[in-house]
């Protein structure tokens, strides 16, 4: 989406378009967050504002020339931003599943030698 917006608008920067859609997106799943009350709503929100504000709060500033110092610095937040909003998500869903589950599963390998 990014790259046709850039394309259509040289003068406007993507995330302009994609800032309302996020919003949207994420009145659109308040019903979803109701269902997962407390702590995993709250990882849920930490997530998407984590990676929402990598993908659109950081690279809105990150219009200077490609291959300048600031820009890859920038990019790096960025793109370490949206991995951290994964990575927090990820947490959410397994200690969803592990309280909801009560005690975790284990499973046991048994190495036999071959002599």
């Amino acid at each position: 989406m990014h790259e046709w917006v850039n394309t259509q608008w040289d003068d406007w920067s993507w995330t302009l378009v994609g800032f309302p859609i996020l919003v949207g997106a994420g009145l659109v799943y308040i019903p979803f967050l109701r269902h997962y009350r407390g702590r995993t709503a709250w990882l849920f929100m930490l997530a998407g504002a984590i990676y929402g504000g990598g993908a659109l709060g950081v690279e809105h500033y990150t219009l200077s020339g490609v291959n300048t110092l600031h820009y890859n610095m920038l990019t790096t937040v960025e793109e370490g931003m949206e991995m951290l909003g994964v990575i927090v998500m990820i947490y959410g869903l397994l200690d969803h599943m592990r309280r909801e589950q009560g005690e975790c599963s284990t499973v046991e390998f048994e190495f036999q030698s071959r002599e």
